[in-house]
């Protein structure tokens, strides 16, 4: 009775009332507008995969796909889809393909996350009426584990998207729960700021070394924590590592690929290491750090220069038994005075203990060998003539001590071949390999090899030092004299004689003795007295006087005229300077004199010349018709002559 009565009769509709279930107010098929129940349906499908209550996603809303209509006029028979948030987001562009029900390009199935991991697949393109769990496994569907292409591979899921996920751990299903699971699938990828100690390290100290690792790790058995800190770590004895020393500092959290990159820096590499790590046994070589390129060991020590990562038990950082032994071998000084050389970095070193000082721990193990200059002088390696060479300044004015007041002994050895500094005075590289003990190389000229001044040992050439004086004039024969051996003056030295050169005391003045107390006189000049502190003049202009034997009147007594061994004044070759020219000793008077007729002296004495005169012995010839008897005669004294000379007779008459 109500049809055609002028009133159109419609009982009050809402969604349910088409599809869905009116009981409990769920639009959402199953039940379709037809009836349909089944989700193999298209009407029912996976509706309620999408918008019931889920453990693992945000539950879907019908607006995710569809318009909410505001009337029961959207009821056309067609479906309807204006993809909403999430569906669109993050410039997805969904669709459906009613021809093979799928549904792609949809945000919510992955469309725009990164690629499959290597060897893994995804399936974006969900067919709506499979609801078999295959479009929703973890891992297989929107994306791998972990993901791949830029993302990290690394699947520690909690370290970057811990606001959504709690726990992961890789299986076939994987073991998840949930910080927030609305988050997950919300159109945001929810991640955390991450710094270096989100995955590593200690986020309290802002320690990005491990422990932790990444995966939790805390032991140094474990190789993600290992000797990080031993490393890394404040150290009283070596430069504190950095991680660029191993690691390039990532400038990203991309890094994060479960993968452990060595990229070695410049510390590692120094002095053209090449440093290696081995994932089999856990090892480092051929690092800078631990004394690659340093030298062998010394005789009897060891060194271990290829330490194990996981053994952080203080032998890989043992003091003379891993980098280095003590002192060093190969061509390194015999000596552990670590201090002389490399005082920089080592202020004490006790080679009994090992215990030491720095003076700078950040030094040691920093690339460089800090090697330390010890002698201070100017002109160190400049050989004579130059009044601060070592030689000079050290060896001779500062009788063998260095600048510290150190004997040059205690680190050259008592022969100064080399001691525990290994470095010898007849070094090639200084002294062109001559023989630092022989004659020529302190003072003489070495290209003549002549041994004698000039030049002295403080290069004094003129004849007016003492080192120089009459030292020519000595040796070479003149018309007056032979020519004097050294040993005549002096106890001339065994070649290759240390104590020689080492009792030499520089001579500023005549009261330091000096060389000047090694004369000693022997054959032709037994008798002689050699006086170094006799001057002549104000100011003095000679020095030193040799009185008796071949300077003297001929008989012992003094000279005519004072010899003095530099400056001074003497005539060369003149009979009026030891003695005079004609003498009043013995019976020279009575042969020479003025009341008897003149007998030349070439009459008893042959000519002065160097084979004869200062030979050590009176050369007296016998004149023609005399006999003359040698010293010890029949008078007793000296010599006796006998026989007529000039008219004269002579019978056994003493001279």
């Amino acid at each position: 009775t109500r049809h055609v009565d002028g009133t159109v009769d419609v009982k009050a509709l809402d969604c349910t009332s088409c599809h869905g279930d009116p009981q409990t107010k769920d639009p959402a098929p199953p039940l379709g507008t037809k009836g349909e129940t089944q989700t193999s349906q298209a009407a029912v499908g996976a509706h309620q995969q999408h918008l019931g209550a889920s453990a693992w996603h945000r539950p879907g809303t019908c607006p995710d796909c569809h318009t909410m209509p505001l009337s029961v006029v959207h009821s056309n028979s067609n479906v309807d889809f204006s993809w909403g948030a999430p569906s669109a987001n993050d410039g997805a562009t969904p669709a459906f393909v009613p021809g093979n029900v799928t549904c792609t390009n949809v945000y919510c199935h992955g469309t725009t996350l990164l690629g499959a991991k290597a060897g893994g697949v995804v399936n974006r393109t969900p067919v709506w009426t499979t609801v078999n769990g295959s479009f929703d496994a973890c891992g297989k569907t929107c994306h791998t584990l972990p993901p791949g292409g830029a993302h990290p591979a690394n699947d520690a899921c909690p370290t970057c998207h811990k606001a959504t996920i709690a726990s992961f751990v890789q299986g076939d299903p994987p073991t998840v729960t949930w910080t927030n699971s609305a988050l997950h699938i919300d159109g945001h990828v929810d991640v955390v700021g991450l710094t270096c100690t989100s995955c590593h390290g200690d986020a309290q100290t802002n320690d990005p070394a491990p422990p932790l690792g990444t995966a939790g790790e805390k032991l140094t058995t474990d190789p993600a924590v290992g000797a990080h800190q031993q490393h890394l770590g404040t150290s009283t004895w070596h430069r504190e590592g950095q991680c660029t020393d191993c690691h390039v500092l990532p400038m990203s959290t991309m890094h994060s690929d479960g993968v452990t990159t060595m990229t070695w820096g410049a510390v590692s590499t120094a002095d053209l290491a090449t440093p290696a790590y081995s994932f089999g046994n856990l090892t480092c070589s051929g690092t800078y750090c631990h004394g690659t390129t340093l030298l062998a060991a010394k005789a009897g020590g060891a060194v271990a220069r290829t330490p194990v990562w996981t053994q952080v038990n203080g032998s890989w950082d043992s003091c003379g038994n891993t980098c280095h032994t003590n002192p060093p071998g190969g061509a390194h000084p015999a000596n552990n005075a670590c201090a002389t050389c490399h005082a920089a970095v080592v202020a004490t070193f006790d080679p009994v203990t090992n215990a030491t000082t720095w003076a700078d721990a950040n030094k040691h193990i920093n690339g460089t060998v800090e090697k330390s200059v010890y002698h201070d002088l100017v002109n160190w390696t400049t050989p004579k003539g130059n009044g601060n060479h070592h030689g000079s300044k050290y060896f001779l004015q500062n009788q063998q001590k260095d600048e510290h007041g150190t004997a040059c002994t205690q680190c050259h050895g008592a022969d100064y071949n080399g001691g525990s500094s290994g470095i010898s005075c007849n070094n090639v590289n200084c002294h062109g390999g001559k023989d630092w003990k022989g004659c020529t190389f302190c003072h003489g000229n070495a290209l003549t090899n002549q041994p004698a001044p000039p030049v002295g040992v403080a290069s004094e050439a003129t004849t007016g030092t003492l080192a120089v004086g009459r030292h020519t004039a000595h040796l070479t024969a003149s018309g007056s004299h032979v020519a004097f051996a050294c040993g005549a003056c002096h106890a001339v030295p065994v070649a290759g004689n240390v104590a020689h050169a080492m009792e030499y005391v520089a001579s500023p003045d005549l009261a330091t003795p000096g060389h000047h107390g090694d004369v000693a006189f022997s054959a032709p000049a037994v008798g002689m007295a050699y006086n170094v502190a006799a001057t002549q003049g104000a100011p003095v202009t000679a020095r030193g006087t040799c009185l008796g034997a071949c300077h003297s009147n001929g008989r012992g007594g003094a000279p005519v005229v004072t010899p003095y061994w530099a400056g001074g004044a003497w005539a060369v070759g003149s009979c009026g300077t030891c003695h005079a020219a004609n003498p009043t000793t013995g019976r020279h008077s009575l042969h020479g004199g003025l009341n008897n007729p003149a007998v030349p002296c070439s009459t008893c004495h042959p000519a002065a010349r160097a084979g004869t005169h200062l030979n050590g012995t009176r050369d007296v010839i016998c004149p023609a018709g005399m006999t003359c008897t040698p010293p010890g005669g029949a008078s007793g004294n000296r010599e006796t002559c006998s026989g007529n000379c000039h008219g004269m007779s002579h019978q056994s008459e003493c001279w």
